[in-house]
């Protein structure tokens, strides 16, 4: 078993999210199109509870790589990613086209019985639902995967009222991550062991996010 496949939960949850909130200084053309972008962007993972407690059973403790930071809310787990850059779509409200990608600053380092982990240099897809991830696992280059579907339609969204062209502030909050075949697959392999006894139909972590969004200049 090679290092590039192993994933831990951290880590693979958070890079969908990059096409959701990031932050680059200006938009920039893709394929001929502009595509808007984000300042002072967060992104928060939350696994659920039965995430955590496989993570657990397994004997798993998660520590985070500034400047990302580990959060807990009550006996809710989670980690916070400042985001270093990205682009979206022009049409940002309309879930079933959102496109994204960027990456996210810091880290996670994932301690088992087994060993231990090191995920950098997380970057995200974002395809309307269908989000691939590439990262770095103990210093070699993982490549890119399918890592989950994001449940757009089942998070809440808010943008604050600006003017024609003008940055707005925009959330989402209780965004639920469900993992793909592979996802699952590649945690097994990681500990010679069936990890989640989830199925593709249940999330394994549900997401925050904030930051300014600038539309692309006509």
């Amino acid at each position: 078993m090679t290092t590039t496949r192993r994933m831990m939960l951290g880590g693979a949850v958070a890079v969908p999210m990059l096409g959701l909130m990031a932050s680059p200084a200006s938009a920039s053309v893709q394929g001929g199109q502009q595509w808007g972008t984000v300042t002072g962007g967060w992104v928060e993972v939350w696994w659920t509870p039965q995430a955590q407690a496989e993570l657990d059973r397994i004997g798993a403790t998660v520590e985070a790589t500034t400047p990302a930071e580990l959060v807990q809310d009550g006996q809710n787990r989670g980690v916070r990613f400042p985001v270093a850059e990205s682009v979206w779509s022009p049409s940002p409200t309309n879930l079933g086209q959102v496109q994204g990608r960027g990456a996210l600053a810091g880290g996670l380092s994932v301690r088992a019985r087994r060993g231990e982990v090191r995920l950098s240099d997380m970057k995200g897809f974002l395809q309307g639902e269908e989000a691939t991830g590439r990262y770095t696992v103990n210093g070699t280059d993982a490549g890119v995967h399918p890592v989950f579907r994001v449940g757009l339609a089942e998070g809440r969204f808010t943008m604050e009222p600006a003017g024609p062209g003008q940055a707005v502030r925009m959330g989402a909050s209780g965004v639920p991550l469900y993992p793909t075949k592979e996802t699952l697959e590649a945690f097994s392999r990681a500990f010679d062991m069936k990890v989640f006894s989830a199925d593709t139909s249940t999330a394994l972590a549900h997401v925050t996010a904030e930051g300014q969004y600038a539309p692309p200049h006509a």
